[in-house]
């Protein structure tokens, strides 16, 4: 898989962390399907998605701190990011469903 295309001061650890913290609140608000849909339907519009983004940063730091909603808007500006997201998405929630299985077996 490629990896996340970030800002020069951005370390990309730090953006892997951000993404998977994103990943796992949705999955475990079960919104996975709706955030994915909500993803692909902006990928023509990834730089304004972006701007939405920080336009919402308030909204945001439910989910992130300040800095970590600002480095996550920054990085929804490459397209490359908004795939890698979605896959990350994608994997948190089949280890969520696994994980969900074992316990009721």
């Amino acid at each position: 898989m490629n990896p996340i295309v970030t800002q020069p001061d951005v370390d990309p650890e730090k953006a892997k962390e951000v993404f998977e913290k994103a990943a796992e609140k949705i999955v475990k608000w079960n919104l996975t399907t709706p955030a994915i849909l909500f993803l692909e339907s902006f990928r023509p519009m990834n730089l304004v998605g972006a701007h939405v983004f920080l336009f919402f940063q308030p909204l945001l730091q439910v989910i992130f701190s300040l800095p970590d909603s600002e480095i996550f808007a920054h990085l929804m500006m490459h397209r490359e990011n908004m795939d890698r997201f979605i896959t990350t998405i994608e994997e948190k929630d089949r280890e969520f469903r696994e994980k969900n299985k074992k316990s009721k077996e």
